[in-house]
């Protein structure tokens, strides 16, 4: 694929997904068909499921070759302790990891659909103690794939690196679990808890993206600015990827969430 396929592919999903918005509003709005709640809302339930068939279909139409490269890289995720880690298996990984507000969700879909509140637009299973443990499990999964990927690196390559790159990735897991344990139990102890946990996960990760990823703060550099060893040869990139980490560093309040 290149970079025209990729925008259409990203085009048509975004299209989908209006598209599904504006139907919504309409058939809200219209008194002819106002009275069709549960279609109403399960159209974002259809979007969903039309968007994982055709990733999981296996005839030889709309890319099959890399939604087939996507599926391995994606179990090379879960089984990340018992695959070599390539780079576009960490890389999805890394991806993952930018998305876990998205993959939120995921649990949303789960109580109002699995549980029927889409009937009667009632989501009853707020409460519910499996929702309770959704709310630790699905934020820190991304997290995990990358932990038992620098562990792995750290196993093969006797790079040490790579296992203080294990411990900022179990730190943002900690945060994340001190933050939700206080959405549930709304007390001062856990509040001071997250707050430090997440100000020690905030600091770590933009340490490393500065330091480590970016290359700031080197000793007699060659590249003022730039780190000293990466895959692009060409400066415009590696600018390119400098903003996208100052970017990054002006939403690290986003995981900072109390």
């Amino acid at each position: 694929m290149d970079y025209g396929e990729v925008f259409l592919i990203s085009t048509v999903l975004a299209t989908l997904a209006l598209s599904i918005v504006l139907m919504n509003l309409d058939m809200e709005m219209d008194k002819h068909t106002k009275d069709f709640q549960i279609l109403t809302e399960l159209l974002p339930l259809m979007l969903l499921t039309f968007v994982v068939l055709i990733i999981v279909c296996p005839f030889n139409i709309a890319y099959r070759s890399n939604r087939y490269f996507l599926l391995v890289c994606l179990f090379h995720c879960v089984c990340a302790p018992f695959y070599k880690v390539l780079l576009a298996d960490f890389f999805l990984a890394d991806q993952l990891t930018s998305q876990v507000e998205a993959l939120r969700s995921i649990k949303h879909y789960s109580c109002y659909y699995g549980g029927g509140g889409f009937i009667s637009r009632d989501s009853t299973c707020k409460n519910s103690d499996l929702l309770k443990i959704f709310n630790f499990i699905i934020p820190s999964i991304p997290y995990a794939f990358r932990v038992f990927q620098c562990l792995r690196r750290l196993i093969e390559e006797k790079n040490s690196v790579e296992g203080y790159n294990a411990l900022k990735y179990f730190s943002t897991i900690v945060g994340e679990a001190i933050r939700t344990a206080y959405r549930l139990n709304n007390s001062m102890t856990w509040f001071i808890l997250a707050l430090v946990s997440s100000v020690i996960s905030a600091v770590v990760s933009t340490y490393w993206d500065i330091v480590m990823d970016w290359g700031l703060f080197q000793k007699d550099p060659k590249n003022r600015f730039l780190r000293e060893t990466s895959c692009p040869t060409t400066k415009c990139i590696l600018w390119s990827h400098c903003i996208e980490h100052i970017a990054s560093i002006c939403l690290v309040a986003n995981y900072i969430q109390l």
